[in-house]
């Protein structure tokens, strides 16, 4: 039947043309007048028209046009068939979508025509060159396979223990968690979320350099309206970034505070830092500018990361936020699809799978709280929250990441203090980092709130197992340093005659001279420090004397005091505050060196009692000497000597300050 509206155009061409012929006897007559199927809006009547035909008759019209078009169809789906009526004098027809057309000549096998590729939606690189240059997530090397998806898709296809989604329909959220779990499924997602942090990054670093060309152009500007002094001051030097990021600091401020720019720029306090950066600049050149660069460069990051913290501390005390039902809702199912996601991912022993999973829900749930009232939903959130940081702190412990399953131990802690769970897994983390003590302390809080407990034997149990385990760790340590102790009393280690006594051949090639590697050290260069002298007898003397006095390690003790001291001074918060030291004395090196010992102290104390020497002043400069023992002197070991000097730089801070350096050849002070 032909649709709706081409009915009512029809109805309305019938009646305004019976309504103005008087001669209209019969329906054939209007019927054959009628053109093909061509509807036409009705005429306006005027006044003095004929009278329109009743609505019977225009009833009677409409009927016969639908037979007649219902034969018409009969006739072209006939003819799409193949079997033309043999009296139909009708041309042929076609319906699509219920509409009829007309007669239509044979065509042609239709192929679409070429089109361009359009570059804007291809990749910029193929896989291998992305995963290079551009850190994207690599494909597995069982999936660069060819025939890898065809085996996946028939599994999909045909396996439902596989393939959980078979069968099941598209609009359920289930559906498409499963789908997400497949493997390449979770490669995918990683590259696309890739792709977009690296849009964020473009588009923040874009923005930047835009405000930064606005700025220099504004600037530029403002500077011709500034005195003839500072434009002097100025111009020799503004091709310097390190002009250009100060000028556009007080441009910000120009902008910010609305007090003129000239008025800025006649500041004591920035024409002082002009007049100085002036001098600098002038001196060094460019091999100045560039230092000066990288030390800002390096407090802008102190100042970031500061920030960083800052935040971090606010939103601690700040707590959850606040959110409505749907939206706890939302958390709530996201916090249950990491979950799950996780669980099926330590089933199949992916386990670095698992905790990205748990991580992912963690930083989920942790923001949100209902409203206090809402006491059940607050404690559903709370349970499932507990779970994932076990869940976590579990997987750390599998990696052997200590610190971590410790942390999220902690925090379900704070949230329940009865949980023997998070308890346990605290105590599996301190053994880890080998404080069995505060394990211990762990294990008893275990054993009271299993008090009353239905299981309260398996958690007594446990924990007298991992007491068990404890003491054998102990006693193993503590054998193990007992035959340590013994190798160096029969090798002499320690014997005040065996500076006389004759060294074995091992022994005998690690003596030399001497290489600092503590902060009382000085900070003059090592190749500045004197040998001893084969002609003086008198002073050899002297000094083989001293040397029976003091304590002595062999080479592979060196080897190990050397990796012990650098992961002191290699631990982030002792770099932090020898950061913070050398731009408290602005980068100079005497009152640098005149400020680090007290510091770095704190960290070799520990270090100085491991290995028998007083944790003292005294107890430092007696194993500097120790291991000068082996890195100075004309049989010192180059090696030694070497990773000696890689601890002495690790002591002074982040590489990016070149504190090291500065002292080293006598750097100019700041």
């Amino acid at each position: 039947k032909p649709p709706a509206a081409v009915l009512r155009a029809q109805g309305r061409w019938i009646r305004a043309v019976c309504g103005g012929m008087a001669g209209c006897d019969s329906d054939g007559e209007s019927e054959g007048s009628m053109p093909a199927l061509e509807p036409l809006e009705a005429p306006v009547a005027d006044e003095g028209a004929a009278p329109t035909a009743p609505p019977a008759v225009a009833e009677a019209v409409i009927r016969a046009r639908r037979r007649k078009e219902e034969s018409l169809e009969e006739d072209a789906v006939q003819q799409l068939q193949g079997s033309k009526p043999e009296d139909s004098s009708l041309p042929a027809f076609r319906i699509v979508h219920n509409e009829v057309h007309g007669e239509e000549e044979e065509e042609e096998d239709w192929e679409p025509p070429e089109k361009e590729p359009d570059l804007t939606m291809l990749q910029p690189c193929d896989d291998e060159t992305c995963e290079k240059e551009f850190g994207y997530p690599k494909w597995p090397k069982e999936m660069k396979d060819p025939n890898y998806f065809k085996k996946e898709l028939e599994r999909m296809r045909t396996d439902p223990r596989y393939n959980k989604n078979l069968g099941k329909a598209a609009k359920d959220q289930e559906f498409w968690n499963e789908a997400a779990r497949m493997p390449w499924a979770k490669v995918l997602l990683r590259k696309e979320q890739h792709w977009t942090d690296r849009r964020n990054v473009w588009l923040e670093q874009y923005n930047t350099v835009m405000q930064a060309n606005r700025g220099r152009e504004y600037m530029g500007e403002l500077l011709e309206e500034c005195p003839m002094d500072i434009k002097r001051l100025v111009a020799p030097i503004a091709k310097y970034k390190i002009v250009e990021s100060l000028l556009l600091s007080v441009y910000r401020e120009s902008e910010e505070t609305g007090v003129p720019f000239d008025e800025l720029m006649r500041r004591p306090e920035t024409l002082s830092e002009l007049h100085c950066a002036r001098q600098r600049l002038d001196a060094g050149g460019d091999e100045e500018a560039q230092r000066l660069q990288d030390e800002m460069d390096e407090m802008v990051r102190r100042a970031q990361e500061e920030l960083a913290e800052e935040r971090k501390r606010e939103e601690k005390e700040r707590g959850r936020i606040l959110i409505d039902m749907q939206g706890l809702k939302i958390a709530l199912d996201f916090g249950q699809k990491c979950k799950k996601d996780g669980l099926v991912e330590w089933e199949r022993g992916n386990y670095e799978e698992a905790i990205a999973s748990w991580r992912q829900g963690d930083e989920t749930l942790r923001k949100f709280r209902a409203p206090r009232k809402s006491v059940n939903e607050n404690m559903m959130l709370v349970d499932l929250h507990s779970a994932v940081l076990k869940n976590i702190a579990q997987a750390a412990i599998k990696l052997e990441r200590w610190g971590e399953a410790a942390e999220a131990a902690d925090r379900v802690l704070e949230m329940n203090s009865d949980d023997h769970k998070a308890w346990f897994r605290k105590a599996c983390a301190l053994e880890g980092m080998g404080n069995f003590t505060d394990a211990r302390l762990c294990l008893e809080r275990i054993e009271e709130i299993a008090v009353g407990r239905a299981d309260r034997d398996r958690l007594m149990k446990d924990c007298q197992t991992k007491r068990e385990k404890y003491r054998a760790s102990e006693e193993r340590h503590a054998q193990e340093q007992q035959r340590m102790l013994k190798r160096g009393l029969r090798r002499g280690v320690f014997s005040i005659d065996r500076g006389g006594q004759p060294l074995d051949s091992q022994d005998a090639s690690t003596q030399g001279g001497a290489v600092s590697s503590g902060a009382g050290a000085s900070p003059e260069p090592l190749a500045a420090e004197s040998e001893r002298s084969a002609e003086d007898r008198g002073q050899r003397d002297t000094e083989a004397a001293e040397k029976k006095d003091r304590k002595r390690i062999t080479r592979d003790g060196a080897w190990d005091l050397l990796a012990d001291l650098e992961e002191a001074y290699k631990d982030p918060w002792f770099v932090k505050r020898v950061d913070k030291l050398i731009v408290d004395v602005m980068f100079d090196p005497r009152r640098f060196t005149e400020h680090l010992a007290p510091v770095a102290l704190d960290v070799q104390r520990p270090v100085l009692e491991k290995w028998g020497f007083e944790p003292s002043a005294d107890g430092l400069l007696e194993m500097r000497r120790a291991l000068q023992d082996h890195t100075q002197g004309p049989k010192k070991d180059a090696a030694l000597a070497e990773r000696a000097e890689a601890v002495t730089k690790a002591l002074y801070g982040s590489p990016q300050l070149n504190m090291y350096e500065r002292i080293m050849v006598g750097a100019c002070p700041w």
